[in-house]
């Protein structure tokens, strides 16, 4: 279960990579570029997602709602940790506060 969980996040983390839902602009001041912005809306919504989904599984004890069930392996926190802090990253970049 937590390798399906994972794979969505990563799914959703390389999928703004590829598709572009946005816009893009261009500032030319007498014949000079002198801005340039790009937004990724699609992108930017699906590392919301991931990030959300990412920081509930690394915050979680379990990945099951059964009381009896064991808890979820550190490996698999520490991943899901680590994929929350690149979905952040990937919120910003999307969103075009940072020049990727």
């Amino acid at each position: 279960m937590i390798w399906k969980r994972l794979g969505l996040i990563a799914l959703l983390l390389a999928l703004p990579l590829v598709v572009f839902v946005g816009e893009t602009g261009r500032t030319v001041v007498n014949g000079e570029v002198v801005g340039e912005y790009q937004v990724n809306y699609a992108g930017t919504l699906l590392a919301v997602i991931a990030f959300v989904l990412a920081l509930g599984a690394a915050l979680r004890r379990t990945v099951s709602v059964r009381e009896d069930a064991p808890p979820t392996p550190g490996w698999a926190r520490g991943l899901a940790a680590a994929l929350a802090l690149a979905a952040a990253a990937q919120v910003l970049i999307q969103a075009g506060f940072i020049a990727a």
